[in-house]
């Protein structure tokens, strides 16, 4: 990977990174796997601010159904309850006119 477009990934993340310290190594590393090392096609950043985390929904380049990505450590304990805040919000997210757009 070249070094300005290592730059160039970050700094479209870096508001998330700030604004959710507590997963921004994860983020980072999860997204610049997806989009440069593996080339995926329209990944995008949402938040998922019950959570204070982000996720990340993309294309492989074999897929034609998005999928999405929670950049989380393999230490990292998630309750029962974590785990339906989380489906929750994504539903939520899903089912917003916002979304069609998004992967339109």
């Amino acid at each position: 990977m070249r070094t300005m477009n290592v730059i160039s990934a970050l700094e479209q993340i870096t508001p998330f990174c700030e604004k959710y310290p507590q997963s921004a190594t994860h983020l980072s590393q999860v997204y610049l796997d997806l989009t440069k090392a593996k080339a995926w096609k329209e990944v995008k950043v949402i938040e998922i601010e019950p959570l204070q985390r982000c996720v990340i929904f993309g294309n492989a380049n074999t897929e034609t159904e998005t999928q999405i990505i929670v950049p989380c450590s393999s230490s990292e304990s998630w309750s029962i309850e974590r785990i339906t805040l989380l489906f929750s919000s994504l539903q939520s997210f899903l089912n917003k006119p916002s979304y069609k757009r998004f992967v339109s």
